[in-house]
């Protein structure tokens, strides 16, 4: 993977950068499971982010092999500038079962909160899901919304206790981050006080962007009998506390 060496540095006017100025394209569109792609982007002058591999810088070429058919985007802190490419992988098995469904997800919390730059805020959230929680996660981006999808995990710190006749248990997680207006971007989601002059981030480098972050959870349970499934509640309640950790988690400074 390549890192985003020019992140800190760049003093390229975010707003000269549009839908044309980007360059994404692939070695092949359509490979098996297991073998590898080469991407290759260009962005017309400051880092990005590129889904599938974090913070990149103005240009470069990543390898990568996806585990079914991925949509990869080139994202900038300019809103209308993100470009696509699809690579369809042929011969997967059981990706379901690591990765659920967006459907699948349930007790959604959301709050509002600005970021120095889209990208920064992206990278940031990726290395925590990936490095501290150790979570195997895909993301990609559709309809100026960025999702973050983590594998389910029977070892993150971020399960809540066993319940009476729960024989093993899985948790996986939902992040979508989407760029809102400034004038709608406050404390949190349940908050009416606008963020004020001091409380925004101030940077010449980087674009200033609010962002709506919303955190659903997917529990999967082997149970020991048909009487705890009844037992079970539909609507995972006690995951509530999971989630309360993950919100917090996705509040980067």
């Amino acid at each position: 993977m390549l890192a985003c060496a020019a992140c800190a540095d760049s003093s390229i006017a975010v707003d000269r950068i549009g839908f044309h100025d980007l360059r994404l394209s692939a070695s092949s569109t359509s490979v098996q499971a297991g073998e590898a792609v080469s991407l290759s982007w260009q962005t017309g002058g400051p880092p990005a982010y590129l889904s599938g591999v974090g913070p990149v810088d103005a240009q470069g070429t990543a390898v990568l092999k996806p585990r079914f058919t991925t949509t990869y985007s080139l994202l900038t802190d300019y809103s209308a500038a993100s470009k696509d490419i699809t690579i369809e992988v042929t011969g997967v098995k059981g990706e379901d079962d690591l990765f659920p469904r967006r459907e699948e997800y349930r007790s959604h919390q959301q709050r509002n909160t600005m970021a120095d730059s889209l990208t920064i805020y992206l990278g940031a959230l990726r290395n925590r899901l990936q490095d501290k929680f150790r979570f195997s996660l895909y993301d990609y981006s559709r309809n100026n919304t960025v999702y973050f999808i983590t594998h389910l995990s029977e070892s993150s710190v971020l399960l809540p206790p066993k319940g009476e006749g729960v024989a093993t248990q899985w948790i996986s997680f939902m992040i979508t981050v989407t760029q809102i207006s400034e004038k709608n971007c406050f404390r949190s989601a349940a908050s009416s006080s606008p963020l004020n002059s001091r409380q925004r981030p101030q940077s010449k480098k980087h674009h200033p962007v609010c962002l709506n972050v919303d955190v659903a959870s997917r529990i999967k349970y082997q149970l020991l009998s048909e009487e705890a499934k009844r037992n079970l509640n539909n609507d995972d309640v006690h995951a509530v506390k999971s989630l309360d950790l993950l919100s917090d988690i996705t509040h980067i400074d």
